[in-house]
């Protein structure tokens, strides 16, 4: 019907303009986007005066449509799911009708692949959430009222009572997982356990399942539960490093005090003390560098988790390193400090 057409019309079109915003802000290549702005035109002149389109008009509509969807499953092969997230996080917050629409897209395709379930996880989550600061200034997310009707409305679908007791298991297992994230004490706890591959290796399981309403609403709750308590063990772990950098400059500060004897060597091991100082700043540096790309980057997270452990190790391993030099270098101090008494006396 014309109606349906204009339906379908409205969500490629926004489509396509949201695939050249892409292209434009991530300046990469991409197969030719298909231009739907001449049949929007007609059909809006059509619908404006009240005149019904023929049944060649639609039919003309219909193929130019299928036309232009199988162009634009050619565009979103090369589009990852990191490229879209790099795009909200300049963006911020995107046009809630178009965040509608675009999921709709995805939501439609006949034959979804693992790149299609990750984009809708990600859309339905900012479509069915707003952004909202809290007095530390932490960037969370609220669940919006209505989830499960709007989750309908997305799908196309109602919720029946077939596999209910199936979706009854998956949402369990999910609130499962979810709370062990949610339950979590450290950023580090969460990455070492590999907590999140652990949702993501579920929701692939899923299958079709995982496109059903209440699952998918479920997913929202459970993701936007996630990135709130993942927003709070990164704002902990800041200011944790804020305090361990701090605490090693006073200490380095005393320690400083010690080296002002007048020995010529004793600058050489002030020299010293110097670099164990800067090597522990470039530490301190790299833990905040990767638990600011831990919360900006899921691919960063994905291969935290595979190799967290050896890195945690050799990070600790370091840091032990420079405990002991340090140690080895109050020693020398008192090796300096025992001959200087003994020269000027």
């Amino acid at each position: 019907t014309q109606k349906s057409l204009t339906t379908d019309l409205a969500i490629l079109l926004t489509t396509a303009r949201f695939f050249a915003t892409l292209q434009s802000l991530l300046e990469k290549e991409l197969p030719p986007i298909p231009d739907l702005n001449e049949i929007h035109t007609r059909m809006e002149n059509l619908e404006a005066s009240g005149i019904s389109a023929d049944a060649n008009t639609l039919l003309e509509v219909q193929r130019a449509l299928q036309h232009s969807r199988v162009k634009l499953a050619v565009v979103d092969n090369q589009i990852s799911v990191s490229e879209v997230r790099i795009l909200f996080e300049r963006f911020g917050e995107y046009d809630n009708n178009s965040l509608g629409r675009i999921t709709k897209y995805y939501l439609s395709k006949p034959a979804k692949d693992e790149n299609d379930r990750d984009k809708v996880d990600l859309l339905v989550t900012r479509f069915c959430s707003v952004a909202s600061t809290n007095e530390k200034g932490l960037k969370l997310r609220l669940i919006i009222p209505n989830l499960e009707e709007q989750m309908e409305t997305l799908c196309r679908s109602k919720g029946t009572d077939e596999n209910q007791s199936v979706q009854a298991a998956i949402i369990a297992r999910l609130r499962q997982l979810g709370k062990a994230v949610t339950d979590a004490h450290s950023l580090n706890s969460v990455m070492e356990a590999k907590l999140l591959s652990q949702i993501r290796n579920f929701k692939i399981s899923l299958s079709e399942m995982f496109y059903a309403p209440i699952v998918l609403a479920e997913i929202v709750r459970i993701n936007v539960a996630i990135h709130n308590k993942l927003q709070h063990l990164y704002y902990a772990e800041q200011a944790r490093l804020r305090m361990e950098t701090a605490r090693m400059l006073r200490s380095h500060s005393g320690s400083l005090e010690v080296i002002k004897l007048d020995n010529p060597a004793h600058p050489y091991v002030s020299q010293c003390n110097d670099l164990t100082l800067q090597m522990q700043q470039l530490l301190q540096d790299v833990k905040r560098n990767l638990a600011e790309q831990i919360m900006q980057d899921r691919e960063v997270r994905a291969s935290f988790e595979a190799e967290g452990g050896s890195i945690s190790q050799l990070i600790t391993s370091l840091e032990d390193c420079l405990k002991r030099s340090r140690d080895l270098l109050k020693k020398l101090q008192d090796v300096y400090t025992r001959l200087g008494e003994k020269g000027s006396k």
